[in-house]
């Protein structure tokens, strides 16, 4: 029997600019300036043309027409932490944050693309018009590295000094947060705090600042560990400032997940909390800790970021530094409603 030859698939041609001109019977030039909307083409001739566009399915090279622009239409939001088993990726701060610049980045007809900051700094160059930093990394570093790449930039954090013209801040008021913190643990009789966190970090710095100079004009005392941003790092560092003996009747942890290692280690010790040692942490991402804690408005700060990149990206005046409201949450773990 003789064999039937399978007759093999074509890709059907695709239409291009040239192949649209001839059946509209204009230029390739008038073809390209009624796609993007020129007023220079007539009105009717780009019905038209757009008209032609759509039945015979062509679609705009989009790398070449940014080629054409100078502009991808694409802007990279950069997170300052590695994956790791400690923090992961999916934490509630990433993705809120992330989630509102992708809606805003969207609606502004920009692509987001989403890498970590190792995998930047190992390459030369970005093929975006502007960068989203969330955390700026021990001592800045995020910063610091990242904008020797040239392009505007935002950085979700806290500003310092020295830096060049060309990278704005929004960040929410740390130091404000701290200072309600202090108010609160003080109205509730509370005097010997332990904060927890790494003030080689901006906005930990400026949490911390905040919270010591309120104690110090109530009269109330401040010490420090430090700790990495994981529950397990709280743990053991509060384990360890107990273990030394240190005397303190309330606990500031830098991040709702750290104050979570720091209950975790209170309860270890048979500590009651909030009768022998009360518990604040900063974000309002824990939902399960029944804890007091000082508010930031992720969703609004994602919005807000790209909003001022897009203007950074044009050329408009931009504020340097961008400080968003927070409020402080009263719950359990400080004797408020449960």
């Amino acid at each position: 029997m003789a064999r039937m030859r399978k007759k093999a698939a074509t890709t059907p041609k695709r239409t291009t600019m040239a192949d649209l001109a001839k059946v509209a019977g204009v230029a390739k030039i008038t073809v390209s300036r009624a796609l993007a909307g020129s007023t220079a083409v007539r009105p009717e001739v780009r019905r038209r043309i757009e008209e032609l566009a759509a039945e015979h399915g062509y679609r705009i090279n989009a790398s070449a027409q940014s080629l054409r622009r100078q502009r991808t239409d694409s802007i990279a939001a950069v997170i300052e932490m590695n994956p790791s088993t400690e923090r992961p990726m999916f934490e509630p701060l990433v993705l809120m944050v992330v989630g509102a610049m992708l809606q805003e980045a969207t609606l502004a007809g920009y692509r987001l693309v989403l890498t970590i900051r190792s995998h930047v700094e190992s390459h030369s160059s970005m093929d975006v018009d502007g960068i989203l930093v969330l955390g700026q990394g021990a001592n800045d570093a995020s910063t610091q590295n990242l904008r020797k790449l040239g392009i505007p930039m935002v950085v979700w954090g806290a500003p310092e000094p020295g830096l060049d013209d060309g990278v704005a801040f929004i960040g929410s008021d740390n130091r404000a947060g701290g200072a309600l913190i202090a108010a609160h643990l003080v109205g509730i009789g509370r005097s010997r705090v332990l904060f927890v966190g790494d003030t080689a970090h901006p906005e930990v710095r400026m949490r911390m600042a905040g919270l010591e100079d309120g104690l110090k004009d109530q009269g109330a005392r401040m010490m420090q560990v430090t700790s990495e941003f994981n529950r397990d790092a709280a743990r053991i560092a509060t384990l360890g400032a107990l273990e030394f003996g240190v005397p303190f009747d309330a606990v500031v942890a830098a991040s709702d997940e750290m104050a979570v290692g720091v209950i975790g280690a209170l309860r270890e010790r048979g500590l009651r909390i909030p009768g022998d040692v009360c518990v604040v942490g900063f974000d309002d991402t824990v939902v399960d800790a029944d804890l007091t804690t000082v508010r930031q408005d992720f969703a609004r700060a994602g919005r807000e970021a790209v909003q001022i990149l897009l203007k950074a990206i044009a050329a408009e005046p931009v504020p340097a530094v961008t400080l968003l409201p927070i409020e402080l949450i009263v719950r359990g773990s400080t004797g408020g409603p449960t």
